[in-house]
């Protein structure tokens, strides 16, 4: 596993954290992507809900590639004002990945909340990097 500190958001999707494995059908080398955010307590807490996906979608076998064709579905929709980029891809049920990214999400809070860092910073830095305002 090799884990890549971002400065700004990803290029492929509009996140602040992203999951793919450098051979088809999740072979090869696990990359997690995970943008620089001020407090280090946001950055444990978006690469513990990526690795949380990542096992839930290795562990039902659900490939990277799958999982890109329905986020790549949703960038059409953020482009198209269908879907407020607000609305992460994951918390759709139709979401191949929807029960990995939900703990994920469960993950966040518990982080945050037991570190004593405010959700509400942690979720105004993450809309900043990707650009999302409210």
């Amino acid at each position: 596993m090799k884990i890549h500190w971002l400065n700004g958001r990803n290029p492929k999707f509009v996140t602040v954290g992203y999951w793919h494995w450098t051979k088809p059908d999740n072979k090869g080398m696990l990359l997690v992507e995970v943008s620089k955010l001020p407090d280090w307590r946001f950055n444990i807490a978006v690469l513990g809900h990526e690795l949380i996906e990542v096992f839930y979608c290795w562990l039902f076998k659900i490939t990277t590639e799958r999982c890109d064709r329905f986020d790549e579905s949703y960038e059409k929709k953020y482009e198209s004002g269908e879907v407020s980029p607000e609305f992460e891809p994951g918390c759709d049920p139709q979401c191949p990945y929807h029960w990995g990214h939900m703990a994920g999400i469960v993950w966040e809070r518990l982080f945050i909340h037991g570190t004593l860092a405010s959700w509400n910073k942690y979720n105004d830095e993450c809309n900043k990097i990707m650009g999302i305002t409210l």
